[in-house]
């Protein structure tokens, strides 16, 4: 699992976020078909990350809450894991933000039309 964690590691700070992807999710599957559920979370919050970084927000968001849960259901003591899920839900939250004000909030029109 050590070994795992620091392959997964390296392939993101390489830059090879989808490699790092297909293996955290083949690695999540066996996780659920062997129930174990602190795994499962770990590997939620890897993803989260990982789909944040490859600009994937809706996958993002998807695994960061499936982390915030499992780290709150397992009433984790190591407030990391919730925190780390936690930032990324504020970072998709602030690149909506940014990204409806950049395109106006409707349909991607921003300067033009009555009143605006």
């Amino acid at each position: 699992m050590v070994e795992l964690k620091q392959t997964i590691a390296q392939a993101r700070r390489e830059g090879f976020y989808k490699d790092a992807v297909t293996i955290t999710r083949d690695w999540l599957q066996f996780a659920e078909w062997e129930d174990l559920p602190p795994h499962e979370t770990e590997f939620h919050d890897t993803l989260a990350d990982l789909y944040f970084l490859e600009g994937d927000l809706v996958n993002a968001t998807r695994y960061a809450r499936m982390a915030f849960d499992g780290w709150v259901r397992m009433g984790s003591v190591d407030d990391e894991g919730v925190e780390r899920a936690r930032g990324v839900l504020k970072g998709v939250g602030e690149w909506a933000r940014r990204e409806s004000e950049t395109r106006g909030g409707f349909g991607g029109v921003r300067g033009k039309g009555k009143g605006v």
